[in-house]
């Protein structure tokens, strides 16, 4: 889930394990994976055959579940979905139902989807209230499942796969006094919006001070007016007006392809999770803080073995908990092996401990801590579960 909280974490030592048949879909060990226990086939998949892409690709805790947010392959093409859970959070159904659309206008092109289904960028504004971004809308969705669109920031279409014209896209989301910043690009120009409380849209900054940061802005945190990003490269952008005006300088020790995977303030400074991508070399899990948010440094790192980080969740403990995935080929197809990290010593002497989930089609895409404090792990069909 995303944003989320970074503090301090358990005691643990890196284990390496062996990836389970491609067919097979039980977590290893007589207790589960570093504790977290599979229920089999608890999500109902997105669609019949689900394009690379289609399904979850958020979990927002809300109430004693979570509110999962995705695409649905209805066949014709994807749309936005929304999963939900009973109180015991053992399942995730798609909720509102897939219909075959010939209610709608369009309903030639199948189910149309669900509201705040497939929204990005989520951020959870607390008592069952979240925003998130879908198209070129910015979204509210409140507790009792109305959603409401706050601001439309007509973008340029994109042009048909394989022909030149725009590319464009919305990708990130801070809250700051009155409103939220709202990040995308056009091209190869980043741009920023705000987005008052009353849907008034103002842009803070002009295309040329942010040209060649066309996603430098997809990864944001706030507190108060100060707004803190990662753009390309390795550089740390700062506002210290929600926004308006930036300042930039390079993380010593972050690699430029590096993924940020978690960016937040604790405390008064602030902190941030980041991965090497997938490549020929291990996966690197490394911890970064900054007094400021501009001056950042990365204050601890480890090989974690093989395979890519996808997701990142806190638990009640305040301990870091990374899943991601080993994609192999076997047998002509591909399977992933998926994993999970959890870490502990105290912030940012962190030592990452693996957990092998097993191999199957579907990689893990999801990770998020309940309210009761239970840890949900989820791909598009199975889920996994740590006790609180």
């Amino acid at each position: 889930m995303h944003p989320r909280n970074v503090i301090a974490a358990t005691v643990a030592v890196l284990l390496s394990s062996g990836c389970a048949a491609a067919d097979e879909h039980t977590a290893e060990g007589p207790d589960g994976a570093l504790g977290f226990l599979l229920h089999e086939d608890a999500v109902d998949y997105p669609g019949t055959w689900a394009n690379y892409g289609s399904g979850l690709r958020d979990l927002v805790p809300l109430g004693d579940c979570v509110l999962g947010v995705g695409l649905y392959d209805n066949g014709y093409r994807d749309v936005g979905a929304t999963w939900t859970g009973e109180a015991d959070c053992t399942a995730l159904r798609l909720h509102p139902e897939p219909d075959d659309g010939q209610g709608d206008p369009e309903g030639s092109q199948g189910w149309s989807g669900a509201p705040f289904g497939g929204a990005t960028g989520v951020i959870d504004l607390g008592d069952g209230v979240m925003v998130g971004l879908s198209g070129e809308s910015v979204q509210r969705r409140d507790a009792d499942g109305t959603v409401t669109e706050l601001a439309d920031l007509d973008l340029p279409a994109n042009a048909p796969k394989g022909e030149g014209g725009d590319r464009s896209g919305l990708c990130g989301l801070a809250a700051i006094p009155g409103g939220l910043l709202v990040s995308g690009f056009v091209n190869d120009d980043a741009l920023l919006w705000t987005v008052a409380d009353d849907g008034t849209v103002t842009e803070p900054a002009t295309s040329e001070e942010l040209t060649g940061e066309p996603e430098g802005f997809c990864r944001m945190a706030s507190e108060g007016d100060t707004v803190v990003a990662f753009g390309a490269d390795a550089l740390a952008w700062r506002s210290l007006d929600g926004g308006r005006t930036w300042e930039t300088a390079p993380a010593e020790g972050l690699p430029g392809d590096a993924w940020v995977l978690d960016l937040r303030p604790v405390d008064g400074a602030w902190r941030a999770l980041a991965a090497t991508p997938p490549g020929d070399g291990p996966l690197e899990v490394m911890q970064l803080d900054s007094a400021d948010g501009l001056a950042w440094t990365v204050t601890g790192r480890q090989d974690v073995g093989d395979g890519k980080a996808v997701d990142v969740a806190f638990d009640a403990a305040g301990s870091p908990i990374i899943v991601g995935d080993r994609m192999v080929r076997e047998d002509d197809r591909n399977s992933a092996c998926n994993f999970v990290l959890t870490a502990a010593g105290r912030w940012p002497d962190l030592t990452w401990e693996r957990g092998e989930l097993g191999c199957a089609a579907d990689p893990v895409l999801a990770v998020a801590t309940l309210a009761d404090g239970r840890v949900l792990i989820a791909s598009n069909r199975h889920l996994w579960i740590r006790p609180a």
